[in-house]
């Protein structure tokens, strides 16, 4: 009698869960389920996630055939802020070595040693200029992210996501110009080009409007590299959506940049209900402060984009 009851009582509460699940009740209550079945993505076209060996691979072959380049000019040929052979060493190293033990930092592709590290930047940090030139533009961003935002010629790219939707443009993608896209909203693209910090030509470089649905979850992950920090610049920033990076949370601002290393591990939540609070930022990957104009001319040609 007692296995009777207790088989009913269970079988009487998986019909209430199964219930408030489809009317959606059981994740207000519990907030967005994550499937633990949810698999890495898989694109063929992932730098972070199915190419970083190919991508690291290539480096090596590179830096070796730049440096041969570099062997062959004349000193006197040498512009002032060119590579030298300690900047090239200095790389090099890098490629070879691991991640230091214990490391918060865990990027899947390329970690370069010796840059100061933090989960979360400001504009202190040598990026006054580039944060301001974004949030004075907000209103001329923002326009041009509403028209694209309904252009039914944009190109969104909706990324895999155990939960809800997340929905990416664009106007640079892993160091590639997307033209079609940049002729779409040529003002904003003008606008982050000026930058003295933006990233545009190596496979870590992404200029992108990017959009997450109520209900989505993105999962915790890496970034492929320590050498850049990703800006967002908050369009549309509900209170339900949260990032948070390295056990920290922080949320975006409509019309002011977040400052963030990606190498941490991170991930979203936005928790919302409504189909109204859903999440709209520019990102723009910016270099790393410490990372040298040398250093920057040496990544850019040995991480360049097929």
């Amino acid at each position: 009698m007692d296995i009777y009851i207790l088989g009913l009582l269970i079988g009487i509460l998986t019909f209430a869960v199964v219930v408030l699940n489809y009317f959606g009740i059981f994740q207000r209550i519990t907030g967005p389920v994550v499937n633990d079945t949810f698999k890495k993505c898989e694109s063929p076209g992932c730098v972070r996630c199915t190419l970083y060996d190919k991508v690291l691979a290539n480096a090596k072959t590179h830096i070796e055939e730049y440096q041969q380049s570099t062997n062959k000019r004349n000193d006197i040929q040498r512009e002032k802020e060119s590579p030298n052979e300690q900047d090239i060493q200095r790389i090099r190293g890098s490629l070879q070595k691991q991640i230091p033990d214990g490391s918060a930092q865990k990027p899947e592709v390329f970690y370069l040693h010796g840059l100061t590290i933090m989960p979360w930047w400001t504009s202190n940090f040598n990026f006054s200029t580039d944060v301001k030139i974004l949030e004075d533009n907000f209103g001329t961003i923002f326009q041009e992210f509403c028209h694209v935002n309904l252009d039914s010629n944009a190109l969104w790219k909706v990324n895999n996501t155990p939960n809800g939707q997340w929905k990416v443009l664009h106007l640079v993608n892993q160091g590639v110009l997307q033209r079609n896209m940049v002729d779409l909203c040529p003002t904003t693209f003008d606008i982050v080009s000026s930058l003295p910090s933006v990233m545009t030509k190596n496979v870590f470089a992404n200029i992108a409007f990017s959009v997450i649905e109520p209900g989505t979850v993105i999962t915790e992950h890496y970034g492929p590299t320590n050498i850049r920090l990703r800006c967002h610049l908050g369009l549309v920033t509900p209170k339900s959506c949260s990032l948070c990076v390295a056990g920290s949370y922080s949320q975006w601002k409509k019309g002011e940049c977040l400052l963030f290393d990606d190498s941490y591990l991170h991930s979203v939540v936005n928790e919302g209900e409504d189909t109204d609070q859903w999440r709209a930022v520019l990102i723009v990957d910016l270099w790393h402060p410490h990372v040298t104009l040398a250093e920057r001319t040496i990544l850019n040609n040995i991480f360049k984009p097929d």
